[in-house]
């Protein structure tokens, strides 16, 4: 439900407790995204605040039975905030400039949530402090943190990745010769290029012959720089066609391709922390020419936990190793998952019972 600042007024708001804001253009949208589900699963009722027009008119029209607020200009934020006269909480999803507006009420509990990838990519800055809690997913954030800034004064509240209930809580069996393929795009020049579509080829013909399947999710820009590629969906159909070979392509990752594949081959463009969730066994693509510290050098990450191979050579070895029973990577998997998503924040639903706790202060 989309309201006008005019329509506040007569707006049934008596139990709206909870706001979820963002001060972001066009990058709130996927902010909304990641969070929405997890706010609707706490049966809170709860407002959204948007800043931006074009953002409110693409929330608008995508969620249309979630109330959503636009004020463009500090007054009109006082104006929503004063009329929802029972509001307790708000929440952050980035650090915008905009955010003063609402932090200068006092009255309300200031919360930071941040986004999808921001406990990899964002700096940690001192406007951090400016929150009366920061709502973090693991110790692997708390470390960062740490790294940066001094967290005496600070409250931090581990909540897990929410978002990752199902994977983590799942017992499902997976295939043992099913492989999840994904690659990034070639880039826009070689430097930026950490795909595995070069070896592809050669990849897929040695595993078929040893009986494995594979399930492909190509990034939509292949083919984009390298023009040979842009038939290549339909190269690789034509070849499980001749050799018999069962493959499926999807246009997106899946929580059911993580779950049912006993291996995911990625890139560290299109590695994500649903992978680790998932518990597969994770076969890091790393091109010959270039290291991780290339990629990750402004990022907080690392891949310990991963096979890295850089040829089909190394591929290989590392599969029929774990084929032989000698998965020497399992345990640092298991440790990884709890660092940097928090396993046992997620199991038990430590987001909802915060938020819950909160209209109940």
């Amino acid at each position: 439900m989309a309201l006008d600042i005019s329509q506040l007024p007569t707006f049934k708001k008596n139990k709206i407790e909870i706001m979820l804001h963002t001060g972001e253009g066009g990058a709130g949208l996927n902010h909304i995204r990641y969070w929405l589900k997890e706010f609707m699963n706490t049966k809170v009722d709860f407002c959204i605040l948007v800043r931006n027009v074009k953002l409110f008119k693409a929330l608008s029209t995508e969620f249309k039975f979630v109330t959503i607020l636009l004020a463009t200009s500090p007054l009109e934020v006082e104006s929503v905030v004063t009329n929802i006269k029972h509001l307790k909480s708000i929440f952050y999803t980035s650090n915008t400039g905009n955010n003063i507006h609402l932090l200068r009420f006092i009255d309300y509990k200031h919360i930071s949530i941040a986004t999808e990838h921001s406990d990899r990519d964002s700096k940690i800055t001192k406007f951090m402090k400016s929150y009366d809690e920061t709502w973090v997913s693991s110790d692997a954030v708390i470390d960062k943190i740490k790294s940066e800034i001094d967290i005496t004064y600070l409250n931090l509240v581990k909540i897990g990745k929410p978002q990752l209930y199902d994977l983590i809580s799942n017992n499902q069996q997976k295939i043992e010769n099913k492989i999840l393929y994904l690659s990034s795009a070639e880039g826009e020049t070689s430097d930026e290029n950490f795909s595995s579509l070069t070896i592809l080829p050669q990849l897929i013909n040695n595993l078929s012959q040893d009986g494995f399947l594979f399930d492909f999710v190509l990034d939509k820009a292949t083919g984009g720089r390298d023009k040979n590629l842009i038939s290549l969906e339909n190269d690789i159909n034509e070849f499980s066609y001749v050799y018999n070979y069962n493959y499926t392509f999807s246009k997106a990752l899946t929580n059911d391709l993580l779950l049912k594949n006993k291996y995911i081959i990625c890139d560290i463009k299109t590695f994500s922390n649903s992978m680790l969730a998932s518990g597969a066994i994770i076969l890091l693509f790393l091109p010959a020419d270039k290291s991780i510290e290339q990629y990750i050098f402004n990022k907080y990450m690392n891949y310990d936990f991963v096979y890295t191979f850089s040829n089909v050579k190394y591929l290989n070895k590392h599969i029929h190793h774990i084929k032989e029973g000698n998965d020497n990577m399992f345990e640092l998997r298991e440790k990884a998952i709890d660092y940097w998503v928090g396993t046992k924040e997620i199991l038990s639903n430590k987001f909802q019972e915060s938020v819950i706790k909160e209209i109940k202060l």
